[in-house]
């Protein structure tokens, strides 16, 4: 029963959480996410997934969850990118930690 109310929730909720990733306008520059930390920044019109490692490193990744196409957001608290649709998560590097995504995060650079 629990799954089901899960389920339907998500259903009516989908489609609200849809709109607002795609016209939500990223408030973070690339310069303002720290060591350890990810965000999703405006690049010259595009929206993208940025994270910064413990040494600096920067990997940039496609923000679109792969089972439904919603943008994703960092989970500062459990250090995962989540999708707020179906509750995917993906590690920093963008892999499938948690479906129902099935497929990884698209990865666009990795830059030391």
């Amino acid at each position: 029963m629990k799954e089901l109310l899960i389920r339907i929730t998500q259903m009516f909720l989908y489609p609200p959480h849809f709109i607002y990733s795609r016209i939500m306008t990223p408030t973070k520059t690339i310069f303002q996410v720290r060591e350890g930390e990810g965000a999703v920044i405006d690049d010259n019109g595009k929206k993208v997934a940025v994270y910064k490692d413990e040494e600096g490193n920067i990997t940039t990744l496609s923000p679109v969850c792969t089972h439904m196409k919603c943008v994703v957001d960092w989970n500062s608290k459990e250090k995962v990118w989540e999708c707020p649709c179906h509750k995917a998560q993906y590690a920093p590097d963008g892999k499938v930690i948690k479906g129902p995504a099935k497929k990884n995060l698209e990865i666009i650079s990795n830059k030391k």
